[in-house]
């Protein structure tokens, strides 16, 4: 189970991001699969980081 299907509060805007940016990194969003591809890496970062931090499963660009 995702980590967001454990929160409580109530989802305001589903299926409108296309990009999210973290500290980490940087994820593309599928709108219409509702999958993350990893694009972007902040510099020190590795992918293995974001896979512990994010705990979500996401594709890696290039891959």
């Amino acid at each position: 189970m995702a980590r967001w299907q454990n929160y409580t509060l109530q989802l305001t805007g589903a299926r409108v991001v296309s990009t999210i940016i973290t500290d980490l990194c940087i994820f593309e969003v599928d709108g219409a699969k509702g999958g993350l591809t990893l694009v972007e890496l902040a510099p020190g970062v590795e992918v293995g980081v974001v896979k512990w931090k994010i705990g979500a499963k996401f594709k890696i660009a290039g891959d």
